[in-house]
């Protein structure tokens, strides 16, 4: 167990050199960005106006994150501090499914009949579609390092017809 806080914590992620973990805790009743070493278990808070689950950016120097119920991923220094919007089409919905990587950021997006994969520049921006996920079974995703998309995938659906013994149902 790494922690023992009376908080709730959540979407735990690596750091950029893997001496610390990211994560989101309640503080307060608040969401904020958390950083703690592994070493010595110190804790830091990094974000001032809230935040739910982080990511590094593949050079470090940067954090991303995403708040709860709030349109968009964020950015700040990975030391903490003032946030800036950096993709702002991801949904509030989708605030666990995002992933960063050296050929950009990868989030889901719907179009009016399909879920999809978008790629936003490292810089921020508009994404663009990057795969279509058909039969698209929630939760998420993940995109490897050549750029491939892996995700849960529903192959059948199935239905069964049932028979009972209708009772007039007591009551209380």
């Amino acid at each position: 167990k790494l922690t023992d806080d009376q908080e709730d914590e959540v979407a735990p992620a690596w750091s950029h050199d893997g001496a610390s973990v990211l994560f989101g805790a309640r503080v307060g009743g608040t969401w904020q960005l958390m950083q703690m070493r592994i070493a010595d278990r110190s804790r830091k808070q990094l974000s001032i106006d809230g935040g739910y689950a982080a990511q590094p950016s593949p050079g470090g120097a940067s954090i991303l994150f995403t708040r709860l119920e709030q349109q968009g991923i964020w950015t700040m220094s990975a030391v903490g501090g003032p946030a800036t919007l950096l993709v702002p089409a991801v949904r509030a919905a989708e605030t666990l499914n995002w992933q960063v990587t050296p050929h950009g950021i990868y989030y889901l997006g719907v179009t009016a009949d399909q879920v999809v994969v978008r790629r936003a520049p490292l810089n921020g921006g508009a994404g663009v579609d990057a795969a279509w996920l058909g039969n698209y079974s929630w939760p998420g995703f993940t995109v490897g390092k050549d750029g491939k998309v892996i995700y849960a995938h529903w192959d059948r659906r199935e239905a069964n017809i049932m028979g009972m013994d209708a009772q007039p149902l007591a009551t209380r």
